[in-house]
């Protein structure tokens, strides 16, 4: 959050738009405007919103991928495994 910032929502990230991976965690914070007022906000993403559900941000290309589409360990074991 900027310091003069307007919270806004903005909605979650789609396949292959930009994404931060840690964008899926969420923080509180509180806000200070010039004029007194105090904001607290919670469950708040910063910079970014994360990637919309069944979606991952991944973390080499920095895009928002298909979960299910993701190499797991299992697969890269797998490829190993063949190539031997």
């Amino acid at each position: 959050m900027g310091r003069y910032s307007i919270p806004m929502c903005q909605k979650k990230l789609q396949l292959h738009e930009d994404c931060r991976p840690t964008s899926d965690e969420s923080v509180n914070s509180t806000v200070t405007y010039l004029d007194g007022q105090v904001v607290s906000l919670y469950n708040v993403h910063m910079i970014m919103c994360p990637c919309a559900d069944g979606l991952t941000c991944d973390k080499t290309t920095g895009k928002c991928a298909d979960f299910d589409a993701a190499p797991s360990f299992n697969d890269l074991y797998d490829q190993q495994v063949l190539l031997d």
